[in-house]
C-alpha cells in the first residue's frame, strides 16, 4: 500500500497537460458541484476489504480556496450492515480558480472528520484528487484520502461523478 503516494504522482502529471483546456460552453465563474462517490479502502487491513458509498459538494469561494462537506457509509466488504456513518467537512484548494475553470481541476484538501455508528470517533484526514468535466455539467471525480485517528488510519481510494 505504501505505493500509493507513487500511483497519485503519475495520475497528477499524465492530466497536468490537460488542466490548461478550457471547459466547453461556460460563461459563468465556477461556483462548486456536487458528487456522488464509491470507494475501496485499506491500510488497517487488506486493501479493498473496506467499502464505501456517499455523495457531497464543493463550494469555491475565493480564487481556489474552498469548502467541502460530504457524508458516506464505509462497511466492511463481506458485511454491509456492520458499517459506520462518516462525515468529513474540510477546506480544500484546486489549483485552478474559479474565474479560470479548466477541464482538469486537480485539488488538496484536509480537515475534520467523524466516524459514528452507536458512539462517534473524531479524526483527520488529508488528500488530494482530480476532477474532469468531459461535460459542461458532468464529471468523473477521482480522489485519494488518508483518514487518521487513535493511533491507526485509513487510506480511501474514490471515485464517482461530478455534477455542476
Amino acid at each position: 500500500m505504501k505505493s500509493w503516494p507513487v500511483w497519485a504522482l503519475w495520475v497528477a502529471v499524465a492530466l497536468a497537460p490537460a488542466s490548461g483546456q478550457q471547459p466547453p460552453a461556460q460563461s459563468k465563474p465556477f461556483r462548486g458541484y456536487g458528487f456522488a462517490y464509491f470507494q475501496a479502502a485499506g491500510g488497517c487491513c487488506r486493501f479493498g476489504d473496506i467499502l464505501g458509498f456517499g455523495a457531497g459538494g464543493d463550494a469555491l469561494v475565493y480564487r481556489g480556496l474552498g469548502t467541502s462537506i460530504d457524508l458516506g457509509y464505509v462497511f466492511p466488504r463481506r458485511n454491509l450492515g456492520c458499517g459506520i456513518g462518516l462525515l468529513t467537512l474540510n477546506p480544500s484548494y484546486h489549483l485552478v480558480g474559479r474565474s479560470k475553470p479548466r477541464k482538469v481541476m486537480p485539488f488538496v484538501t484536509t480537515g475534520y472528520a467523524l466516524a459514528f455508528r452507536a458512539g462517534s470517533v473524531s479524526a483527520y484526514n488529508y488528500g488530494g484528487g482530480v476532477t474532469w468535466w468531459f461535460k459542461p455539467k458532468t464529471g468523473l471525480r477521482l480522489e485519494v484520502r488518508d483518514y487518521r485517528a487513535q493511533g491507526g488510519h485509513l487510506v480511501v481510494v474514490r471515485t464517482g461523478m461530478a455534477f455542476r
